[in-house]
């Protein structure tokens, strides 16, 4: 028969989960057994609740009952601050939009101009664009 080796990282997972069962070598074994005391020491530890002072608490409730009857300083803030920056950020919208733009280049260039009036010469001729070839072979 085959000696059972020591439980892995993945067997004490399942366990600590409740995917696994205990085998016979985990109750047998005096390290894995070790590790599955300490593992339900540290799953205690965590799921406990906190202990709390009935001080802490009370000392808690007396504080927000006073902030319940102060007055709301917070707001008085954004009341006074909110126009405020709403008149700085209009104001510099307004002052955006006077400053003078800057000169546009303009979209046609000189070459751009001689191009189009070459175009709309053509355009405006009265002769078939199919003569002008043969004018050619004529010119002088």
């Amino acid at each position: 028969m085959k000696p059972q080796s020591h439980w892995g990282e993945q067997e004490f997972t399942r366990w600590l989960f409740g995917l696994q069962e205990e085998d016979e070598h985990a109750r047998t074994c005096p390290e894995c057994q070790a590790e599955l005391t300490r593992l339900q020491a540290v799953r205690k530890s965590i799921t406990a609740e906190p202990e709390v002072s009935p001080e802490f608490l009370a000392a808690q409730r007396r504080a927000i009952h006073s902030r319940l009857h102060q007055p709301a300083r917070h707001w008085m803030r954004t009341r006074i601050w909110a126009p405020v920056s709403a008149g700085v950020v209009l104001a510099a919208i307004g002052v955006a939009l006077m400053l003078p733009k800057a000169a546009q280049q303009p979209l046609v260039s000189d070459s751009d101009q001689k191009f189009f009036t070459e175009i709309s010469s053509m355009e405006q001729s009265s002769e078939p664009r199919a003569i002008q070839p043969i004018h050619s072979m004529f010119e002088e």
